[in-house]
Order: C-alpha cells, then sequence, then structure tokens
C-alpha cells in the first residue's frame, strides 16, 4: 500500500499540487496534518460558493469572518447549506 507521503510526493513531481506544496514533498505524515488538510477541502466548494454570492472580496472577507465567529457545529451546518446551494444552482 502507498502511504500518503508517496502520494503527495508523486502528485508534486507530476505538477498536480504546484509549486505551493513543495515544501511538503518528503515529509513524514501524521493523523494532524491529514485531518488540517481533510478540514480544509471539504469546504473549498462552500468558500467558492460564498465568494460567487459575494460583491468582491471585501464582502467575501466579511462573510468568512462571520462563519469563522460560529461555533464548530453551526459553522459546518451553515457551510454545508451553503454547498448544497451551490450544487442546486450550479454557481
Amino acid at each position: 500500500m502507498r502511504t500518503l507521503g508517496a502520494a503527495v510526493d508523486t502528485a508534486i513531481d507530476a505538477g498536480e499540487l504546484g509549486t505551493r506544496y513543495a515544501a511538503w514533498r518528503g515529509r513524514d505524515w501524521n493523523n494532524a496534518d491529514v485531518a488540517a488538510v481533510a478540514d480544509y477541502t471539504i469546504w473549498v466548494p462552500a468558500f467558492r460558493a460564498l465568494f460567487a454570492a459575494s460583491d468582491g472580496f471585501a464582502p467575501f472577507y466579511t462573510a468568512a469572518k462571520e462563519l469563522a465567529a460560529l461555533e464548530s457545529e453551526p459553522r459546518r451546518l451553515r457551510l454545508a447549506e451553503i454547498e448544497r446551494l451551490e450544487r442546486r444552482l450550479g454557481t
């Protein structure tokens, strides 16, 4: 079985991740690393939809700060709602 680190190295070598992840090459991964990446990537569609619904960066940052101020579960529910709306509207 291929390790996560090996998969990341392969993706970096193939140019699939761009240059911003080059520092991750050859890294020993642990559960906290995997969780951080998963937490970030799982909500990318919701934040794309939030940005698309915003009138530029300033309103987007304001909306993102409002989300950040929520407790974990209400924030997760709100992000899931945004993502569902995005799927329905196809933005």
